[in-house]
């Protein structure tokens, strides 16, 4: 699916303008691991936010997900698919609360040899693979209902 251009209510820019690192992975605002922070219909297989761990199996599982997310979408007729803002701030503190988020590391956005990188960030979900899947599937089951589709 295309993901050329970013929700305008969220302040971000066309995608041609926002590949940096920092556009892409923002401040750990996902939401969920698969899509992309700052762009609509973009879905990552093995997104900064999916589980760390056999890269295998969290890409397969990851692919299945957004496999049947897309069918749900086809099956509605939508073409566009957004993570709830409300559900971005949730796994961010979920991120926030792993012992991994409690120090300075450039794991979490820390590098002090570069100007500005000074405040911590989730950059990834370093928690469990068992509790991502769990996660995801309980979206699936619940309907989707962590996203918003048009």
């Amino acid at each position: 699916m295309p993901a050329a251009t970013a929700p305008a209510s969220r302040g971000v820019r066309n995608l041609p303008e926002g590949w940096s690192f920092d556009d892409l992975v923002g401040a750990g605002e996902d939401g969920d691991g698969v899509t992309g922070a700052y762009d609509r219909n973009m879905l990552m297989v093995l997104g900064p936010h999916t589980a760390r761990g056999n890269i295998t199996q969290a890409i397969s599982h990851s692919v299945e997900f957004q496999a049947d997310m897309l069918r749900f979408m086809q099956r509605h007729n939508y073409t566009r698919v957004e993570t709830r803002p409300e559900k971005v701030d949730e796994w961010t503190r979920i991120g926030e609360a792993l012992l991994s988020f409690k120090v300075d590391s450039w794991q979490n956005g820390v590098n002090r040899n570069v100007a500005g990188r000074t405040v911590r960030r989730v950059l990834g979900y370093n928690g469990n693979g068992a509790h991502f899947r769990r996660t995801t599937d309980e979206v699936a089951n619940g309907g989707y209902q962590e996203f918003t589709f048009r």
